[in-house]
């Protein structure tokens, strides 16, 4: 699956077949769709740990480096860029699916900016 769209898709399917997903499931799902949406911003690795989002850039699916600034710039209460291109942001301590929510977004965003 490489595009968000699959991955509703095949949850759909699943719950229409199987029932309600159990958590292990559910947290793989999430797991694709977070590499779905890394991989579409150029990030090799991602770490979320005490209350940061540290991404790690590839070069090789980076179109357009400077939208990285770009969001950077955007909110510079929350994300930092450092000299080798480690980009760090402050996310809220919320549920889990509330960090899920927040990574997603930065990572749509980065996806937006990197590749216009």
């Amino acid at each position: 699956m490489t595009e968000l769209g699959e991955i509703a898709d095949f949850k759909t399917e699943v719950i229409d077949r199987f029932g309600a997903l159990p958590r292990e499931v559910a947290n793989l799902l999430l797991k694709i769709m977070l590499k779905v949406l890394s991989v579409k911003a150029g990030v090799k690795r991602l770490d979320l740990t005490g209350g940061k989002l540290v991404l790690h850039f590839s070069a090789v699916h980076q179109e357009n480096p400077p939208g990285i600034v770009d969001v950077v710039v955007s909110n510079k209460k929350l994300y930092e860029l450092s000299p080798d291109y480690i980009f760090k942001a402050r996310i809220s301590n919320s549920s889990f699916n509330g960090l899920v929510a927040q990574v997603r977004k930065i990572l749509k965003e980065i996806a937006q900016r990197v590749n216009s």
